[in-house]
C-alpha cells in the first residue's frame, strides 16, 4: 500500500519536520496520489486518496493540520 507522510520546513528546506495532526501525531496514511494547494494568506491545503478523498488544512505552513473533513464526489 502506498504511504503518504508530510513534512514541513521553516528554513527554506535545510532542516524538515514531519507535519502533525490535532492531537500531534505525524501525518501519516495509508493514502495515494497526495496534492498541495497554498492561498495567498499562507494555508496549505492537503488531499490524499485513501478509503475516501479528504480534504485538510494547516494554518502554520505545514506544522499542525486539522483533522480534516471527507471531500465528495
Amino acid at each position: 500500500s502506498p504511504h503518504t507522510v508530510v513534512y514541513a520546513s521553516r528554513d527554506g528546506g535545510r532542516t524538515w519536520a514531519p507535519g502533525r495532526d490535532a492531537r500531534g501525531r505525524a501525518l501519516a496514511d495509508t493514502t495515494d496520489d497526495p496534492a498541495l494547494a497554498f492561498d495567498l494568506a499562507g494555508r496549505v491545503y492537503f488531499t490524499a486518496r485513501g478509503s475516501t478523498l479528504r480534504g485538510r488544512r494547516s494554518l502554520d505552513g505545514g506544522l499542525t493540520w486539522d483533522d480534516g473533513a471527507p471531500v465528495p464526489g
